[in-house]
């Protein structure tokens, strides 16, 4: 079984460089306390290390957690502003992201929430 992500309700990408030693309870945590959202409300969790070489991904399908990671060897090619958000982007984009072609994503320009910037994403 694959996702499907007609299923998925939201697809939200952080910005920010995140501790990826954590799995799924790490970031369900991280989701809670940082964005003051639920991680099992049908919507897909984007993660980047700080160097950008790994995302990691976290989405509930009603009877369990999808734990997706990839790694890129080259990174990938998203430009971050200074300023931890969250944002909202499209199930193409995600597909984009995941096949390694993306072009060039510019966070700042998708939109945007801010996110609790006392809180630590080294769980």
């Amino acid at each position: 079984m694959i996702i499907n992500t007609k299923e998925i309700s939201n697809i939200y990408i952080y910005n920010g460089g995140t501790d990826l030693r954590n799995h799924t309870n790490g970031l369900c945590k991280i989701i809670k306390r940082n964005f003051n959202l639920d991680a099992k409300d049908k919507s897909l969790y984007v993660f980047f290390n700080t160097a950008k070489t790994l995302m990691k991904s976290i989405y509930w399908d009603g009877s369990g957690f999808w734990l997706i990671s990839k790694k890129m060897e080259l990174g990938f090619n998203i430009n971050y502003d200074n300023e931890r958000k969250l944002a909202t982007i499209d199930e193409d984009t995600f597909e984009w992201l995941m096949q390694g072609s993306a072009e060039k994503l510019e966070i700042e320009n998708l939109k945007t929430q801010s996110v609790n910037p006392n809180v630590s994403f080294a769980e």
